[in-house]
């Protein structure tokens, strides 16, 4: 089977304009044509029919499996495989968020600093201008 039929078979029960739209929230961006055209005769990218896959609820390579390009057997097989990150991987990512925590903590705690002097410095600044004489008693002068 053709992969513009896998696509009109899971096309079928929207319109092409709510497709479009369903696809771009999915980061796809594409308008009514280019799903029309794809329906047609057209062929989608690799990551584009991945995005359909997603938007379709299917799991990944299912469009091929259905057009006959891979093996059902292999999609589901893939798609049972623990394929996140490791112990080891997910260590070292929170390794590094820890030292950008810690970093912005760092960061942080200089311009409360910087700040508290600034504000130091304007209350030393309105105490002396609380202390000039009015601007009319200099004007007599």
């Amino acid at each position: 089977m053709p992969i513009t039929a896998v696509l009109r078979e899971l096309f079928a029960h929207k319109t092409q304009t709510v497709i479009a739209s369903e696809l771009t929230l999915l980061g796809l961006t594409v308008d009514q044509t280019k799903v029309s055209a794809w329906m047609r005769s057209r062929q989608p990218s690799l990551d584009e029919v991945a995005v359909i896959e997603r938007w379709a609820g299917k799991p990944r390579g299912w469009v091929l499996a259905r057009a006959g390009y891979v093996d059902m057997a292999d999609v589901v097989a893939v798609t049972r495989l623990d394929v996140g990150p490791s112990a080891e991987q997910q260590a070292q990512v929170v390794e590094l968020l820890s030292q950008n925590v810690t970093q912005l903590a760092v960061q942080v705690k200089a311009q409360a600093v910087e700040i508290e002097a600034l504000h130091t410095e304007h209350d030393e600044l309105r105490a002396r201008l609380d202390r000039l004489p009015p601007p009319s008693d200099v004007a007599k002068q």
